[in-house]
């Protein structure tokens, strides 16, 4: 999440997030639409609305930070995939 989000509420009858990013809202605000995954359910049917499963944004999704790294990086880049 490229913005603060401190304050933003997320409960089972609101959630702040879909204020932009959902897919009704998301020209007029410039954020990013919701991915078409999280109108899914475990089986793969569509919904109407968000899973409740993809619901709450920051199970999953976290604010950006400049922070330094806890422990060092030794991940590089597959070459297998190109």
């Amino acid at each position: 999440i490229p913005h603060d989000i401190r304050g933003y509420q997320i409960t089972k009858n609101f959630n702040k997030c879909l204020d932009c990013h959902a897919w009704n809202r998301a020209q007029e605000t410039g954020a990013t639409k919701i991915s078409v995954t999280h109108f899914r359910d475990r089986d793969g049917h569509e919904l109407a609305g968000v899973s409740t499963r993809r619901y709450f944004c920051v199970q999953c999704h976290v604010a950006q930070t400049d922070a330094k790294p806890l422990v060092a990086n030794t991940f590089q880049k597959s070459t297998g995939l190109q």
